[in-house]
């Protein structure tokens, strides 16, 4: 009996013994996979610095901003049609420094579009920019640093960059009836197309003006904006091609992956 147990004991220290020196043969522990949200390298602040606004207004700027990544070879998501990402898109991705340097977007990857998951990622951009919705069906963003720039004088009788109203209306619309103007907290106002021909967004103010025209203040000065709604008649095209999206020398601000990721929080991917 007592050689039986010896038996035994000696070939369980032999699977043992033969474990470990498999597991040390093949370089010890399995890698472990770590992804950091996206929104840790974002700092709320350097946007809230971006857009003048009231002390007392408590929005997240980051929502009037747009996100372009680009690869150290320079692949990015724009050649294949996609627009830049807003924050709350971006917000919900992850770098992956072990997979490539890469950046990986769930609620893309559901939709099978994996254009965003750009991988050796070098730089993202972020741009102001707007969205610009029409008749609830298209939907493309305009980054003000890609728009034609014209000096208007401002509220304060000095020359100041601005972008003609018109501007954000896309070519293919073929008949406007109106657009609303939509602000950071939901505010809208209704504009029409006198106003819209007459009217220019401040760049630096960050309100709209309209030279000529005897507006109420509710409407004139209008605020923080962050999307358009257009109503009226437009083509329908096959391929549609954003005029205004800024290029890598007209970020508003960008930032790289930093090589030592101690302090941020990471997840097993």
């Amino acid at each position: 009996m007592k050689k039986i147990i010896l038996l035994v004991l000696f070939a369980v220290f032999t699977l043992m013994f033969t474990a470990c020196s498999d597991d040390s043969d093949n370089g010890t522990e399995p890698e472990i996979n770590y992804a950091y949200s996206l929104d840790q390298f974002v700092p709320e602040q350097i946007f809230a610095d971006l857009i003048i606004h009231n002390e007392e207004d408590d929005y997240d700027w980051r929502d009037l901003f747009y996100f372009w990544f680009v690869a150290d070879e320079g692949y990015n998501p724009r050649p294949a049609g996609y627009d830049d990402l807003d924050w709350n898109d971006m917000a919900q991705g992850y770098y992956l420094p072990t997979d490539k340097n890469r950046v990986r977007f769930p609620q893309y990857d559901s939709l099978g579009v994996g254009s965003y998951n750009v991988k050796w990622m070098d730089t993202v951009h972020a741009y102001r920019g707007v969205r610009i919705n029409i008749n609830d069906t298209l939907s493309v963003v305009f980054e003000f640093n890609g728009m034609d720039i014209q000096q208007v004088e401002n509220y304060d009788g000095v020359m100041e960059d601005a972008i003609a109203l018109a501007n954000f209306i896309p070519e293919h619309v073929t008949a406007l009836d109106s657009v609303s103007l939509i602000a950071i907290d939901g505010y809208q106002q209704t504009y029409y197309p006198d106003e819209i021909d007459a009217g220019y967004w401040l760049v630096d103010s960050q309100k709209t003006i309209f030279p000529g025209l005897d507006l109420p203040g509710s409407k004139k000065k209008f605020k923080l904006l962050m999307s358009m709604q257009i109503f009226g008649v437009y083509e329908e095209l096959e391929e549609y091609i954003n005029p205004a999206m800024a290029d890598e020398n007209s970020d508003d601000w960008s930032f790289t992956f930093p090589e030592d990721l101690f302090g941020y929080d990471g997840v097993i991917w």
